[in-house]
């Protein structure tokens, strides 16, 4: 959705795209404005002017994009158990492990495929030898999907495909502090 708002005779124009959380273009162009000689005039463009820099002070936001979460600490939490789990990523490792004292953390390898998508090979740099379900499982990507960032937060979307079943999930990690 985009927001536009002119005000042509005294040509200040601010564009604001909400969902992504960042300004594409802010023009307040009230330095040709000719001197004031009515009070109306003059409230008129105080208030112009205020809802411009209103507008503008929307658009100074420090937001994240996909780069930031290339490397980086998050956490979530698992659906089955609630249970909360930290991730710890290294541009192309991912460490994952449960609040548990004792739990080995789960070691996956990333391979980005762009800018906000990625293909995740689960415990596939595990310390043990892989027997079975969990070779097949290590050897098959998940592929990822970062869909919104927020400031607090991130959702991304994974798909597997493995024995002969889509899976497809959708959860939310969240910054750690």
């Amino acid at each position: 959705m985009i927001i536009i708002l002119k005000a042509t005779a005294k040509q200040a124009a601010v564009i604001l795209i909400p969902q992504q959380h960042k300004c594409a273009t802010v023009v307040c162009n009230l330095s040709g404005i000719p001197k004031m000689r009515h009070m109306n005039e003059n409230r008129s463009h105080l208030i112009l002017g205020s809802v411009c820099l209103f507008l503008f002070s929307f658009c100074i936001t420090h937001s994240k994009n996909c780069n930031d979460l290339r490397n980086g600490k998050f956490y979530y939490f698992s659906k089955k158990s609630r249970e909360r789990i930290d991730v710890y990523r290294f541009d192309s490792l991912q460490l994952e492990t449960g609040s548990n004292k004792g739990d080995i953390p789960q070691k996956n390898k990333i391979v980005w495929k762009g800018d906000c998508e990625y293909d995740m090979y689960i415990n596939a740099f595990s310390d043990t030898p892989l027997t079975g379900d969990d070779s097949i499982i290590a050897a098959t990507p998940a592929h990822a999907k970062i869909i919104y960032i927020d400031s607090l937060f991130y959702v991304c979307t994974a798909k597997l495909n493995v024995f002969d079943k889509n899976l497809q999930l959708r959860d939310t990690l969240y910054f750690a502090k």
